[in-house]
């Protein structure tokens, strides 16, 4: 499967939303699965990575002390990620990849599965990255 292909495939599992997700958490998890894949084939270096990660994290702080999430908080992180696009420090499939995740949050259990998601692709980029 070529990188178009597979980033399609991704997305198309995307678009159902975080409980379609959930359903299939072991295709995404798993060794040789979908967040390897896109780790191994991103062109994200793990700096940039590791930006957006921080962001997410300190959200999830945020999120645990007032024990709610704000959409508009997470939000605000899809703006960062578009600046780095605009500057092109990412490219439109890995902009494409990570908004869509951002984007299928909607409450406080989607943002924890987000933050599961991002810590697996830190992880599998750091094995990766040239």
């Amino acid at each position: 499967m070529n990188l178009q292909e597979f980033n399609t495939d991704i997305l198309n599992n995307l678009n159902a939303g975080y409980d379609d997700i959930r359903n299939h958490k072991k295709d995404l998890f798993e060794p040789g699965g979908i967040l390897e894949e896109f780790a191994k084939n991103s062109k994200i270096n793990s700096n940039q990575l590791r930006k957006f990660f921080n962001e997410l994290r300190n959200l999830e702080y945020k999120v645990k002390s007032k024990g709610e999430l704000d959409l508009v908080d997470l939000y605000k992180i899809i703006a960062i990620l578009a600046y780095s696009k605009g500057r092109k420090l990412l490219n439109d499939d890995d902009y494409i990849f990570l908004k869509k995740l951002m984007e299928k949050v909607n409450d406080k259990e989607d943002f924890e599965l987000l933050i599961e998601i991002f810590e697996t692709i830190i992880a599998y980029r750091k094995l990766y990255q040239k």
